[in-house]
């Protein structure tokens, strides 16, 4: 197993940032209430903006900026989750149920990320209303 050093001294009495300061920055951070509160906030954008692309397609407009933000988005929610497992680990698997969830909406954000283009706009609005289920995140 790795064992990362608590500090690793360079020339003249500096100290370099270790694995374990990581850790332990990501853990303040990710059990912060303003961490929550910001997430909350990406997560209400990011649904005001999939019905406004929504509406977009069916009405015919031009989204592409809308498409661009969706990509924003899952890089926010993937940094998310990597922040949350470097900060708790593997146990964030079994004492955060909505970890599970988050992890499915990642994938299918990826998934649909990639396979979105070969969609019909039918099937492209079935997809944002996929990926609008991240609100169930607030319940």
């Amino acid at each position: 197993s790795f064992e990362p050093k608590v500090t690793d001294r360079l020339e003249e009495g500096s100290v370099r940032t270790s694995c374990t300061d990581c850790v332990a920055i990501s853990r303040r951070i990710v059990h912060s209430h303003h961490f929550e509160v910001i997430m909350g906030i990406f997560i209400l954008l990011n649904s005001i903006l999939l019905g406004l692309e929504t509406d977009a397609r069916i009405t015919g407009v031009n989204s592409r900026w809308m498409e661009l933000t969706d990509y924003v988005f899952l890089a926010i929610y993937i940094f998310e989750l990597a922040l949350r497992f470097l900060a708790d680990g593997r146990k964030i698997l079994y004492h955060d149920a909505w970890i599970w969830f988050d992890i499915a909406m990642v994938l299918a954000g990826c998934i649909t990320g990639v396979l979105i283009p070969l969609f019909s706009s039918d099937e492209q609005i079935a997809v944002s209303i996929l990926r609008a289920f991240r609100l169930l995140r607030f319940a």
